[in-house]
């Protein structure tokens, strides 16, 4: 349970509480169950802190350092996270559905499980990250970095997804029916059993990619593509696909 403490600390505001953990730099603050509702503590100064099961939702919490914090089944409904830096965090079981997450810093953060329906995580670093199993419906990706991240099993249906790069990614048994990939990199990415029906697939560059028999192809919206990486090697050279 979040002590009680540190919780009237944070409930101060961000000053008061950014200087109190400048001081206690030794200190591993405790905010487990904490109800911090609506409240606005941006630039928060949160690494390593633990929130597992707090109650974010609709926090404003853009720009909070949160590195290594436990944030695992922590509520962050509609939370304002926009330019965080969640880089090692737990994330595992958490809600961040509707989430603002606009240029949020998650590499290698642990984001199994977690619900991010409709959330934007536009031009977000998501490098590396775990995302299997995670629920992420009509969430918006675009231009975001996902490279190396494993989406085992997740669920992007419907997501936005273009200009994304997913570099090295694994989609295997991933639902992407219906979603944006349009000018997407899914180099050397592992699409084995994925699920791409009626996905847009226009300009992505399929250079070394692997899939199997069980990839569902069928339905999708492909005018032309890339053979290699930045652009080269359009095929076909000119023109469209023929339908």
């Amino acid at each position: 349970m979040a002590n009680g403490e540190h919780l009237a600390l944070l409930k101060q505001g961000v000053n008061a509480w950014n200087q109190w953990k400048a001081n206690n730099p030794d200190i591993r603050p405790n905010l487990s169950f904490a109800t911090g509702k609506g409240i606005i503590i941006r630039g928060a100064k949160l690494s390593g802190v633990d929130l597992s099961r707090a109650d974010l939702s609709r926090a404003d919490l853009s720009r909070a350092d949160l590195i290594g914090a436990n944030l695992s089944e922590a509520n962050f409904n509609e939370a304002y996270l926009s330019r965080a830096e969640l880089i090692g965090a737990d994330l595992s079981g958490a809600d961040l559905s509707s989430a603002d997450l606009i240029e949020a810093n998650l590499i290698g953060t642990n984001l199994s499980g977690a619900k991010l329906n409709g959330a934007d995580l536009s031009k977000a670093n998501l490098s590396g990250t775990d995302l299997s199993g995670a629920k992420l419906i009509g969430a918006k990706l675009s231009g975001a970095n996902l490279s190396g991240a494993k989406l085992c099993q997740a669920n992007l249906s419907g997501a936005h997804l273009s200009g994304a790069n997913l570099k090295g990614a694994n989609l295997s048994l991933t639902n992407l029916s219906m979603a944006n990939l349009s000018g997407a990199l899914l180099q050397k990415t592992k699409a084995f059993n994925t699920n791409f029906n009626k996905a847009i697939l226009t300009g992505v560059c399929l250079e070394d990619w692997h899939i199997n028999s069980g990839t569902n192809l069928e339905e999708v919206t492909c005018e032309y593509i890339y053979l290699r990486s930045e652009q080269k090697e359009r095929c076909p050279i000119q023109g469209n696909f023929e339908p």
